[in-house]
């Protein structure tokens, strides 16, 4: 079962959000935006009109640092009070540590809980 379309937000031509679109119907490329309109607004540097659909990384890791310091530890919740999937907050922390991002602290082992 596939999205209703939603209207392109330059164009207001029907796309939808996945991979797979019915004939006639354009696909959602960044922003609310169709894959014709994406490259004309990046190219005319106008993409910052178009707000972004998530929250940047980096605005979470600042989250996420705020709820930890005020003594939330546990990973279901962080989750739970930022928006995302425990999966997905494993994972931007994964990453964010790869960076070497401060904030993302190295998550607790069952042995360091008890």
């Amino acid at each position: 079962m596939t999205e209703p379309p939603t209207p392109c937000a330059r164009c207001g031509q029907p796309m939808v959000m996945s991979r797979q679109a019915p004939p006639g119907v354009r696909r959602h490329k960044s922003r609310r935006l169709c894959t014709s309109c994406y490259p004309r607004v990046l190219e005319r540097g106008e993409l910052e009109c178009y707000p972004r659909l998530r929250r940047s990384s980096d605005n979470v890791l600042e989250e996420y640092q705020h709820l930890h310091e005020q003594g939330i530890r546990s990973r279901a919740v962080l989750a739970s009070r930022l928006g995302l999937s425990p999966g997905a907050l494993s994972t931007l922390l994964w990453r964010a540590r790869r960076a070497g991002d401060e904030r993302a602290e190295k998550p607790l082992t069952r042995r360091d809980r008890l």
